[in-house]
């Protein structure tokens, strides 16, 4: 209780499987706006781009499925590393999944993940050339003025690749919700 960050990665190839992650929300340390405040943080090289990977959680359940609860965000990547989230859990979080600044041919998996009473499951924001699937995840009984799925500032310079199929969103003000 009362941490920034759970696990930080920073340029590493990194797996994270079978954790709990709970009350990982304060900024006591540190002003909101310096830090990423997540149960897990990932960054990767901004130039010359290097393929780093994180992955959380493992295709099979019994190997490796995280919880993560009351956090203030479940897990942040930034800055073009490629992403492998699959089979969490996310209960009681400010977003459950924000992933920025994407800006070459990363790729992005977020599936078999469920998500309830948060605030946002999933956020995307301005990931340029980066391929996003999100796909077989349930979203049910978000928060206050709660989004399943935030696609924001898609890029009119890059092509941004986004797929979002087969997801259960229950309870949201917004299910899938774009802007650029």
């Amino acid at each position: 209780y009362g941490m920034n960050t759970g696990i930080s990665c920073i340029e590493s190839n990194v797996a994270v499987y079978g954790n709990h992650f709970q009350n990982i929300l304060s900024w006591l340390s540190q002003p909101p706006s310096s830090y990423p405040h997540a149960a897990i943080y990932a960054k990767g090289k901004s130039f010359p781009p290097v393929n780093y990977t994180l992955t959380v959680g493992h295709n099979n359940p019994l190997l490796g499925n995280n919880t993560f609860t009351h956090c203030l965000t479940g897990i942040s990547t930034t800055t073009n590393i490629n992403t492998s989230i699959i089979n969490n859990t996310f209960t009681g979080m400010n977003k459950g999944i924000y992933i920025t600044a994407n800006f070459f041919t990363n790729t992005v998996s977020i599936t078999k993940n469920t998500f309830s009473n948060s605030r946002i499951g999933i956020h995307c924001y301005r990931n340029g050339l980066c391929a996003t699937f999100i796909a077989n995840n349930t979203m049910n009984n978000m928060g206050l003025a709660p989004t399943g799925v935030w696609l924001q500032e898609l890029s009119s310079k890059f092509v941004s690749n986004y797929t979002v199929i087969n997801n259960v969103i229950k309870t949201v003000q917004y299910g899938i919700r774009s802007e650029n």
